[in-house]
């Protein structure tokens, strides 16, 4: 589990102790950096109210990390080279929406929302609507079995955009020779190689990009 910790000083005549606070196990480090700078600056203004007045406003510490928070380069970096990913697999990549799903198959209710709650398929967020990645398709519009063993490989990932990054960009460990060469291919393309494929997926480094 990542944690912020700071000394915080109980007394004038006490050595300082130590502050833990947990945070989510998927949280990088540049926000885990940023947010630390945030409480700090949150500590160092209410404490001076006093031990029991630190315990009532509890809340307010928290209230008053977030919006004492300032990104730091690093988190910026780190959006900007995100956001020029998504742009990437946006435009290099067929999808399909909710709407459209649920036009192919003439129902009433797009049957996406039931695939991706079973784990079959995952989609993504642009401009405020679902899309779905064409290629997790076969000719009929329904999904593919290996997406769904791959996605279970994968194991639970907050952000979408980092499954669609694993399966966009080239992966070293689904590599082929061609001629005198090892060129690295995108799991996306190698979709009917069966363990080779879910056994990359186990083995995924966290990355927006693969």
């Amino acid at each position: 589990m990542a944690t912020i910790e700071h000394p915080v000083r109980r007394s004038k005549n006490r050595s300082s102790t130590q502050l833990v606070i947990p945070l989510p196990d998927d949280i990088d480090a540049a926000s885990a950096a940023a947010m630390s700078e945030s409480v700090a600056k949150a500590l160092k203004a209410v404490i001076k109210q006093g031990s029991r007045a630190l315990i009532e406003r509890a809340d307010a510490i928290a209230a008053a990390a977030v919006q004492i928070a300032a990104p730091t380069m690093e988190l910026i970096d780190e959006h900007i080279a995100r956001r020029r990913t998504m742009k990437r697999i946006v435009e290099e990549t067929k999808w399909y929406s909710a709407e459209e799903m649920r036009q192919a198959f003439g129902k009433s209710l797009s049957p996406s929302a039931d695939w991706k709650r079973r784990g079959k398929i995952f989609g993504v967020q642009i401009k405020d609507r679902e899309y779905f990645a064409a290629w997790q398709f076969g000719q009929d519009l329904k999904p593919l079995p290996i997406v769904a063993k791959v996605l279970e490989a994968l194991g639970p990932i907050a952000d979408p955009w980092k499954i669609a990054a694993w399966f966009h960009f080239p992966n070293p460990r689904l590599a082929k020779r061609e001629g005198s060469k090892m060129l690295n291919r995108a799991p996306k393309d190698c979709l009917d190689e069966g363990e080779r494929l879910v056994e990359a997926a186990r083995q995924r480094e966290g990355s927006y990009v693969a």
